[in-house]
C-alpha cells in the first residue's frame, strides 16, 4: 500500500513537472519569434493565464485540486508544500511513511483512499461499490511502534460547519467554512453491516517498514 502511495505521488509530481516545463519552454520559443511544435492556440492560452495571475487549465488537469483553482499563487504554494512533503519522505525518510498520513500533502489523495478500498476490494473478492470507509476520531496520536497496521490520516476539512471537542457537528458555527477536522482511524467496512465478518483495516496486507 506505501509503495503503491509513493509511487503514485512520484508520478504525479512528475508529470506535473514536465508539462510545466514543455510549457514555459515553448512559450519561450513563441515570444523569441521562432516556429513551436505545440498549437498556437495552447501556447497563448498559456500565456495568457500567466499574465492574469491566473493557472493555466493544463497545469489544473494535471496536477491537484485547491480550493481557489485559479490563484497562481496558491497553486504554486500548494505545489511546494506538496513537493516538499515528497521529497522529505524520499529522501530523509528513505520511503518511509509517517505514522499519520497527512492528506492535504498528498499530491492526489482520493488515489490513495482508492487504492485503500481497492486492496481490501481485491483481497476479500467484494465489489468496490459495496465498501466504504469508517473514520474515527484517536485521542492519542499513533507512533511508528504504535501504529501497527492500523492507517490514520488527517488532512479532512469541513464545509460550513465545526467539530466540537466531543466529535459532534457545533450548530452554533454552521457558518464557519473550511474547518480542520481532527486526525482518524481509518476502517474500510461493508455497507450491509450484516455482511461484516472482518473490515477492518488491520485485515488489509500493508506493506511494513521492510518492504519498502
Amino acid at each position: 500500500m506505501y509503495k503503491i502511495l509513493i509511487l503514485h505521488e512520484l508520478k504525479v509530481c512528475n508529470n506535473l513537472i514536465k508539462t510545466m516545463q514543455e510549457d514555459l519552454e515553448q512559450l519561450s520559443v513563441y515570444l523569441k519569434g521562432d516556429e513551436i511544435n505545440s498549437t498556437h492556440s495552447s501556447v497563448l492560452e498559456t500565456f495568457d493565464s500567466l499574465l492574469k495571475q491566473t493557472t493555466p487549465q493544463k497545469w489544473t488537469k494535471k496536477s491537484f485540486y485547491t480550493m481557489s483553482k485559479d490563484s497562481l499563487e496558491n497553486f504554486f504554494r500548494c505545489m511546494l508544500y506538496k513537493y516538499e512533503n515528497l521529497k522529505q519522505v524520499v529522501g530523509k525518510m528513505k520511503c518511509e511513511v509517517p505514522p499519520i498520513i497527512p492528506l492535504q500533502k498528498l499530491f492526489d489523495p482520493i488515489h490513495f483512499l482508492t487504492s485503500v478500498l481497492w486492496q481490501y476490494s481485491v483481497q476479500h473478492e467484494v465489489s468496490m461499490y459495496n465498501l466504504e470507509i469508517e473514520l474515527f476520531p484517536y485521542k492519542v496520536p499513533p507512533t511508528y511502534k504504535t501504529r501497527g497496521d492500523n492507517l490514520y490520516v488527517t488532512g479532512f476539512v469541513i464545509k460550513g460547519g465545526r467539530i466540537s471537542e466531543r466529535n459532534f457537528l457545533d450548530e452554533e458555527y454552521s457558518r464557519e467554512y473550511d474547518s480542520k477536522m481532527p486526525g482518524f482511524l481509518l476502517n474500510v467496512v461493508h455497507k450491509d453491516r450484516s455482511l461484516i465478518l472482518n473490515v477492518s483495516i488491520n485485515a488489509i496486507s500493508l506493506c511494513t517498514n521492510n518492504d519498502i
